[in-house]
């Protein structure tokens, strides 16, 4: 007798994982649910690990990666999904999150492969807008301008009016001023507010109006703008760097044929950050440290019968000030000297 029941348990024992193995899915659904997801990814990948080619493989698989914590694990298993399952329903979520991936950890290319792969596979894709959008973004860190305007002028007239369509839009707009086209910059700005009048994006629109304004030689437009922006839009991040700029004016120096900013006040702590013997690369610099929200101007001395030009940025009332924008300019590449006046 009792040789019979220690033949059933052995039995019952061998006979328990594949019997198990038909309900693993389901455990771990019911696993997740309860939110234990330790069990629930085991038994998902338990699954995996015995059906690879059943309907619900895939299923389990990307269960599993979702429920992964080491980013790199994250990557090679989604490689897998897209690699053994080509035909898997979610596929295009999958090549997102590679996309998505990537794009964080700083390998553009990478990143836009996988998001041209979606835009190239799925034609219904409810993340073809968000495709575009970062690819275009891509370009636009790598600096490829015209190639960001023309993507963008194929790729609107197909896209839903939405936050990637605002997106894109607004990364023409930086491509034109980045590639010095002001007014075509200016002009989409303006098209832009008139169709979305109240965003979020609208401080930062017009601070760029601002800022177009002001290359364009238009100060008193820029100025205009950028009181809008600090009233209408006090809570903003734009409009600390517009009440930066309202406090200097450019003014004519009567010492030399040179156009530069004098600066209201200029007692307090600056920040040295470039000595030039031609005005145009002081200047260049000066609008570099501007586009960063810095308040700068250009002082001019002579040397051994020689004019030179220092740009400077400040002045800072406090020194913490002065501290913060050096950290910020150095972190630009831009290096600087801290000099108390």
């Amino acid at each position: 007798m009792i040789w019979m029941r220690l033949i059933v348990v052995l039995c019952l024992m061998a006979l328990a994982p594949v019997l198990s193995g038909k309900n693993l899915y389901k455990s771990g659904q019911k696993y997740l649910k309860q939110n234990r997801f330790k069990k629930a990814k085991n038994a998902f990948y338990r699954y995996y690990k015995r059906r690879p080619n059943s309907f619900k493989a895939p299923y389990a698989l990307y269960h599993y990666t979702q429920l992964l914590v080491n980013g790199n694990k994250v990557i090679q298993s989604l490689k897998m999904i897209a690699k053994k399952y080509p035909n898997f329903p979610e596929l295009d979520g999958v090549l997102d999150q590679l996309a998505s991936l990537y794009y964080i950890m700083g390998d553009y290319d990478k990143s836009y492969f996988y998001y041209k792969q979606i835009l190239k596979r799925f034609t219904r894709s409810p993340y073809r807008d968000k495709a575009g959008y970062y690819m275009i973004k891509i370009l636009l860190l790598q600096k490829d301008y015209p190639k960001v305007v023309s993507m963008a002028k194929s790729f609107l007239p197909a896209l839903r009016k939405g936050i990637y369509h605002k997106g894109i839009i607004l990364s023409v707009g930086r491509a034109y001023f980045m590639d010095q086209e002001y007014k075509k910059a200016l002009s989409l700005y303006k098209k832009f507010m008139k169709h979305y009048p109240r965003t979020k994006f609208t401080p930062r629109v017009l601070y760029r109006m601002a800022q177009c304004y002001t290359k364009l030689n238009k100060s008193q437009r820029s100025r205009q703008y950028l009181n809008r922006l600090v009233h209408n839009y006090p809570h903003s991040l734009e409009k600390e760097y517009a009440k930066n700029k309202l406090n200097y004016r450019p003014n004519r120096s009567k010492s030399h044929k040179y156009r530069q900013t004098q600066y209201q006040s200029r007692k307090g702590y600056i920040l040295q950050i470039g000595v030039f013997s031609a005005h145009q690369n002081a200047l260049k610099l000066k609008n570099k440290v501007e586009d960063l929200g810095q308040p700068s101007y250009i002082m001019t001395y002579k040397s051994k019968g020689r004019t030179y030009f220092k740009t400077i940025a400040g002045p800072f009332k406090t020194k913490k000030k002065a501290l913060m924008s050096s950290r910020a300019l150095t972190r630009k590449g831009i290096k600087n000297i801290l000099v108390h006046n």
